[in-house]
């Protein structure tokens, strides 16, 4: 759904298919403070596994560590949404990129410190993250290249968004995707995709 602050989209797809065992009875939507779900995941890594469970109204989150036989429970509070299953409007959107979490993660990590508005363009040459405070200026750039889709519709497109909230998002999405789907339009809410 859409972040508190209504800068930006987060869509997380658990799909069938890459899970060990799924058992579904309805069509569901949760709701969670993005912030806590990231604190949760944040210690998995690859080998761990994730149980989602909810149950009585209650959203548990169980990992388990291979390396260290260490399993935590986390019950994670769940949002009361007034209105129905919250869903995100269909939208047009100039750019679209797909890339390693990784690299999106550590490029918005290293110039998250330096001010309060990031600049993003996609054009030919990649992805341009910049951003200008009073510690100065930075601009980086991830360039197209064979792992990375970026599709745009015009010649280059160019939004911005609030550093923090940005931060926040790739953050809480890093811990459970190696891939990043991020749709930007300077008309729209940034819209990031994460697919477990």
């Amino acid at each position: 759904g859409m972040d508190a602050s209504h800068v930006g989209f987060v869509d997380y797809l658990l799909a069938a298919a890459d899970c060990t065992k799924a058992v579904v009875g309805r069509s569901l939507v949760i709701s969670v403070n993005m912030a806590v779900l990231a604190r949760v995941l944040s210690p998995v890594s690859a080998g761990d596994s994730v149980t989602l469970i909810y149950k009585d109204d209650k959203f548990i989150v169980e990992c388990y560590n291979v390396k260290m036989s260490k399993k935590a429970v986390y019950e994670v509070p769940t949002l009361d949404i007034d209105e129905d299953a919250p869903s995100l409007p269909a939208m047009t959107y100039a750019a679209n990129v797909t890339l390693k979490t990784a690299d999106i993660s550590a490029v918005v990590k290293e110039i998250a410190h330096f001010g309060d508005t990031l600049g993003v363009v996609l054009n030919e040459d990649g992805l341009h993250l910049s951003t200008v405070g009073d510690s100065g200026a930075v601009k980086q750039t991830l360039e197209n290249t064979e792992d990375r889709e970026m599709e745009l519709t015009d010649d280059s497109v160019e939004a911005r968004f609030g550093t923090k909230y940005v931060a926040m998002i790739i953050k809480g999405g890093a811990a459970l995707s190696p891939v990043t789907q991020l749709e930007f339009d300077p008309s729209n809410p940034l819209r990031a995709t994460f697919r477990f």
